[in-house]
């Protein structure tokens, strides 16, 4: 069997320029923090604004990276943002952790990028309760409130898409939680 000429089958006597494949990414499977081009590329949603450094203790690291992995099955996409958190986050030992850096338990006041004010405490899932200012670790804004002092700012991505910005206040240590008075 002869193959036909190279172009024969197309009216022009030229092929049709390759076409590359079309993607569709899906917001939720986009890494967090990126924004989506219409020709589906994926780029970061501000490339000027960093992340904020931040610390977290020996004992919040551990206990938070096993709760990762127990919901990672269930809620990839929680485990992964909290994962990230993690991954990023200056360990210390627990003696070692300044009272005014947010982590479990902590009491916090942050200003939102529309200007209202917030008092809440970061607790872990079984203990949230929205309406009383409890704020599971597991939401977007607990996620991106651990390991911030005051003054540290950080944008986050709600659950509906948007990008909000908070600005952490103050932040009063757990009850019972040792560590060491912040730097004056």
């Amino acid at each position: 069997m002869s193959r036909p000429a190279e172009g024969a089958d197309f009216p022009t006597g030229k092929r049709p320029p390759k076409r590359q494949p079309e993607f569709f990414i899906f917001s939720a499977l986009a890494p967090r923090g990126r924004t989506h081009h219409k020709e589906g590329n994926v780029a970061p949603a501000d490339s000027k604004r960093r992340k904020p450094a931040i610390t977290i203790s020996r004992s919040d690291h551990e206990t938070l990276a096993r709760l990762a992995d127990v919901i990672a099955e269930r809620n990839p996409a929680v485990a992964e943002e909290l994962t990230a958190e993690l991954d990023r986050a200056r360990v210390v030992a627990d003696a070692s952790m300044r009272d005014d850096v947010v982590r479990m338990g902590s009491t916090l006041s942050y200003a939102t990028d529309t200007g209202e004010t917030r008092t809440v405490t970061l607790v872990f899932p079984a203990e949230a309760d929205i309406s009383a200012g409890r704020v599971s670790i597991l939401t977007p804004i607990g996620a991106a409130l651990i390991g911030l002092s005051p003054g540290q700012s950080i944008d986050w991505e709600a659950r509906d898409g948007r990008v909000h910005r908070l600005t952490v206040e103050s932040v009063e240590r757990p009850a019972g939680a040792g560590g060491l008075q912040q730097a004056s």
